[in-house]
């Protein structure tokens, strides 16, 4: 493992996540450019047909790559990785009954942009998830307020009910809230995944973000179709980072048969934007 006093604070982050922790995650080795990272037991981040949720698998993925790419800073210690772009496809429903690995590398890099590429797979190495991702190693004097608010986070309330089905995220006490004109709105608390001094984990972001996407489908077509669901691809841009709950919105912005395109934001308790995305979702049992 590199000697770099920026990987070890990262490390410890990790560590510290109770998100990551909830889900299982291990480390399994980290060298210059690479990281290979694990959840041991997936029963946790299961959806309600019993497969690895994507948020999970996704959040993996970033673990690993956040890893990758701190692992090659030489010289500037202090900076902190931020997180830019991730465009993941989902390549296959991996049954949630064992371990899930994750592998990232440094394909270029830049003074501070980093880009990667990752990929997630089963025990029997079939592919679960392929990804790119874009990382920013900032100057902490560079990270500014975020500025841009949420389309209807304002309306947010900390209150609602907790998620049917499915075990990834429920068990963090996500909420659905009510619906706002066409979006579905969920809050992540972040009282139960995150210590005072630990900022929300980017891939709690991303599930939060997945799991209000499968919700808008899923009303727009009726709440309980038949028939298997799951995450196409997924891309997000991020505008900030948060420590505090973190809530969500998405709606369908169009359906071709079972496939639905869906816009989804997420935002700070005070409303301001962290990161928005587009995900294409499968639900198998959609009619009309």
């Amino acid at each position: 493992m590199p000697a770099n006093r920026l990987l070890s604070r990262v490390l410890a982050q990790l560590g510290a996540s109770a998100y990551l922790s909830r889900l299982g995650f291990s480390i399994d080795g980290v060298d210059d450019g690479v990281a290979r990272a694990r959840l041991r037991e997936t029963e946790s981040s299961a959806n309600r047909a019993g497969m690895v949720h994507g948020g999970a698998t996704a959040s993996l993925i970033i673990a690993a790559a956040e890893l990758a790419a701190v692992s090659t800073e030489r010289e500037r210690h202090e900076c902190e990785p931020r997180i830019a772009m991730l465009g993941v496809s989902f390549v296959d429903a991996i049954r949630a009954s064992g371990a899930l690995y994750a592998s990232a590398r440094v394909v270029r890099r830049g003074r501070d942009v980093v880009h990667l590429a990752a990929e997630a797979r089963s025990p029997g190495a079939e592919t679960a998830a392929t990804a790119l991702l874009v990382y920013r190693l900032a100057d902490p004097a560079e990270i500014r307020t975020r500025a841009v608010r949420g389309r209807v986070a304002t309306a947010a309330q900390s209150q609602g009910e907790p998620l049917p089905g499915s075990p990834y995220l429920g068990s963090a006490g996500a909420v659905l809230l009510d619906s706002a004109g066409e979006w579905s709105r969920m809050a992540l608390p972040v009282s139960r995944n995150e210590g005072t001094e630990v900022r929300v984990h980017d891939g709690a972001v991303v599930g939060l973000a997945d799991i209000c996407a499968a919700m808008a489908a899923f009303r727009s077509c009726g709440e309980h179709v038949g028939g298997a669901s799951a995450t196409v691809s997924l891309s997000m841009a991020w505008a900030g980072s948060a420590t505090g709950e973190v809530r969500a919105g998405a709606r369908v912005l169009g359906r071709s048969g079972t496939h639905f395109t869906n816009e989804a934001e997420v935002w700070d308790a005070e409303g301001l934007l962290l990161a928005s995305g587009l995900i294409c979702y499968r639900v198998a049992g959609a009619v009309g």
